[in-house]
């Protein structure tokens, strides 16, 4: 029997608006992934703890992959 990790899953995807995260957020579109969350950082600062708590809060993932980074 076969089956699909990602199918149905609530994964939230830090940086994923960027070049590799990006790719990965359509990727695990195709996977099945029920619902993907994208944190901006305009919304979420992830350099402090309490803003990272209240992504966890409101979003409840299931899968945090975490791609965020400080380029530029």
């Amino acid at each position: 029997m076969k089956t699909n990790f990602w199918k149905d899953k609530r994964v939230c995807v830090t940086g994923g608006a960027g070049f590799l995260g990006s790719t990965i957020t359509s990727k695990l579109r195709g996977l099945g992934c029920g619902e993907l969350i994208v944190p901006r950082s305009r919304d979420f600062d992830l350099r402090i703890n309490e803003s990272i708590k209240k992504l966890y809060f409101e979003t409840r993932p299931q899968i945090v992959v975490h791609l965020a980074a400080v380029v530029g």
